[in-house]
């Protein structure tokens, strides 16, 4: 049923978030600070810089991470 499937997901989901995290938080420490520093100096709200800057940056990372759990799920 929908129940069943959607715990499925949530405890796959919890299972990967520690490696998820890892991959993100190595991203986001790997962002140069100069272009977000470029981005404020410039007044760009934190919402624009977040979706110009930084999930940009952020794009393989996420991109891998789906990946990677994708092929470990089938």
């Amino acid at each position: 049923s929908e129940a069943s499937m959607t715990s499925i997901i949530m405890i796959v989901s919890w299972q990967w978030l520690p490696f998820a995290t890892l991959i993100l938080l190595t991203a986001i420490q790997s962002l140069d600070s100069e272009q977000l520093e470029a981005a404020e100096m410039d007044g760009a709200p934190p919402v624009k810089r977040f979706a110009f800057i930084t999930l940009p940056h952020l794009s393989r990372a996420i991109t891998i991470v789906l990946l990677i759990q994708t092929i470990f799920l089938l």
